[in-house]
């Protein structure tokens, strides 16, 4: 699926990295960001250093899609806020769809 290719092709960041970015170096180029989460309570913390809706429904991210939100950042960068556990499924190579009202942990 086109979400798990933006997965996979992503580069991996912390949200440290992530919110320091304003495009002058380090960011540049097509490549994706990606910031994973493991937790609905990682999640409010990382979210809310975007000023994100934090909040959670029905067991993920109220308005992500197979539990990735994607943002446009302040740098200009493509950032995928992505559980653990989608970037498990993502990287797996099983042929397996996403469950879109799966439950995170």
């Amino acid at each position: 699926s086109r979400l798990s290719k933006a997965i996979r092709d992503a580069e991996e960041h912390s949200i440290d990295e992530a919110v320091a970015a304003d495009g002058s170096g380090g960011g540049e180029g097509t490549v994706d960001w990606l910031v994973q989460f493991s937790s609905e309570a990682d999640f409010v913390n990382k979210a809310g250093r975007f000023g994100l809706l934090n909040e959670y429904k029905e067991g993920r991210p109220r308005a992500s899609y197979c539990g990735v939100i994607t943002i446009w950042a302040p740098c200009g960068k493509r950032v995928l806020f992505a559980h653990r556990k989608t970037v498990v499924w993502a990287r797996s190579d099983d042929g397996s769809q996403c469950e879109g009202s799966q439950r995170l942990p």
